[in-house]
């Protein structure tokens, strides 16, 4: 159902959690109950900043729970305890609830009303959720079985251990929701964006990939849709990132027909007055473009983009049914453009003067 990192680092340790949640069938006959786990490892492995990662460490420090329901998505996101910051665990399921997991509580199933106002009073179960925090401000997306989507933007207070909803959205949509990504166009990283410029990525069982712009502030009264994208089969995961290098994220689509599809959005910066209005945020004029597709020879399951090989590109990392892919940029194409760019901006020739002169070289460069 879903694999979880978290990393928590302190002046002296090192700890790792990692999470599964697994879902397997009787090994009798399907009339008889199916029986969930929720396994937890690396729980108690505390590992020194001076030696080696191990995972014999790591998977030899186990929990399992038993679930008395059928899991869906496993995420986590941090809530305010006090004045502190604790991580939790999320994980919707079946019976229309999604269970909270801290570790303070000895990973035990804690109730999310306190924690997440947002999750309340929800049609259907939740098979996608979403979250993303900034300083004590969370934009929590959710998708239903039903259709139902609902976007809130939660405040969460220091004074009390409550959360307070100020505000938030809702629509419904044909097919079970089965691909939620929030994303910004903003490059710069420096500045975190607004929460008010995150954009809405939403793939269904049955229709087009939609995306609903500046989500927050507009609601889902804005949307473009993404052209061919119901053509292979139901859309199982999205996600955004730079993929060719221009400063603007691109979509990227994984598919039950064994289709990867990429997206350009129509976007720029400033003060422009195109849907998804200004501020200062990117917005979207509505023009999507379809760059490319890959096929792969199983369903798409996940997919995850990084520099997981160390060599300053990013890659495309894809999980279909029968293994994991690695999708790598043409290496002859990225010397091309970083040829160009060094031609455009000669910045290493004119380093020495700069230096010499007391200042920095600041123009420039992503890579």
């Amino acid at each position: 159902v879903g694999i979880t990192f978290v990393k928590v680092c302190s002046s002296q340790v090192v700890f790792l959690f990692f999470l599964l949640s697994s879902f397997f069938p009787s090994s009798q006959r399907d009339s008889e109950p199916k029986e969930a786990f929720f396994n937890l490892y690396g729980v108690n492995t505390r590992l020194s900043q001076d030696s080696p990662f191990s995972w014999e460490k790591i998977t030899e420090d186990w929990n399992a729970l038993d679930l008395k329901f059928t899991p869906f998505q496993l995420t986590h996101t941090e809530i305010l305890v006090g004045e502190k910051l604790e991580t939790v665990f999320l994980l919707p399921g079946d019976d229309f609830v999604v269970h909270v997991y801290r570790e303070t509580l000895g990973f035990s199933d804690d109730s999310s009303e306190p924690w997440f106002p947002e999750l309340r009073g929800v049609p259907s179960s939740i098979t996608k959720l979403e979250v993303f925090r900034r300083d004590y401000q969370r934009v929590t997306a959710l998708g239903c079985q039903s259709g139902y989507l609902k976007c809130s933007l939660v405040d969460m207070t220091r004074s009390e251990e409550t959360c307070v909803l100020k505000s938030f959205c809702s629509e419904v949509v044909d097919g079970p929701i089965t691909c939620l990504h929030l994303f910004t166009c903003e490059s710069s990283s420096v500045h975190a964006p607004e929460l008010d410029s995150y954009h809405l990525l939403v793939g269904s069982a049955i229709e087009l990939g939609v995306v609903f712009l500046n989500i927050i502030r507009l609601g889902f009264s804005h949307s473009v849709s993404l052209p061919h994208s119901s053509a292979h089969d139901s859309i199982m995961c999205g996600l955004s990132g730079d993929l060719n290098w221009d400063g603007r994220p691109e979509l990227l689509l994984g598919t039950y027909g064994k289709e990867i599809l990429a997206y350009e959005l129509d976007t720029h910066g400033g003060s422009s007055t195109a849907v998804g209005t200004g501020n200062g945020t990117c917005t979207c004029t509505g023009g999507v473009e379809c760059l490319w597709r890959h096929s792969l020879a199983h369903p798409v399951l996940a997919l995850w983009h990084g520099d997981i090989t160390r060599d300053g590109l990013g890659e495309v990392v894809a999980l279909s049914t029968r293994g994991l892919h690695i999708l790598q940029h043409d290496l002859s194409e990225a010397c091309a453009v970083l040829t160009s760019r060094l031609e455009e901006k000669p910045f290493l020739t004119d380093a020495s003067s700069s230096m010499g002169d007391g200042k920095k070289d600041t123009e420039g460069t992503r890579w």
